[in-house]
């Protein structure tokens, strides 16, 4: 259920930016970059690759955010 943290897309639930990043985490690339983790795993599952599809999981949001 959206609480104002989340929104729905096409019956999905998604997490809405964090308003309080400052101007330089944003420009350094960090929200391209968690963009790019589900976008990696959506192609994958496409592709039917399952080894690239468990490392998608793996890395994608977990390598980002140890980077902030």
């Amino acid at each position: 259920m959206p609480d104002g943290h989340y929104f729905v897309v096409r019956g999905r639930l998604r997490r809405m930016a964090n308003p309080n990043l400052d101007e330089v985490t944003r420009d350094d690339g960090l929200v391209a970059r968690l963009m790019a983790a589900p976008r990696a795993v959506r192609n994958a599952k496409k592709a039917a690759d399952r080894e690239a599809e468990a490392t998608a999981h793996r890395a994608g949001v977990q390598r980002t955010i140890r980077k902030v």
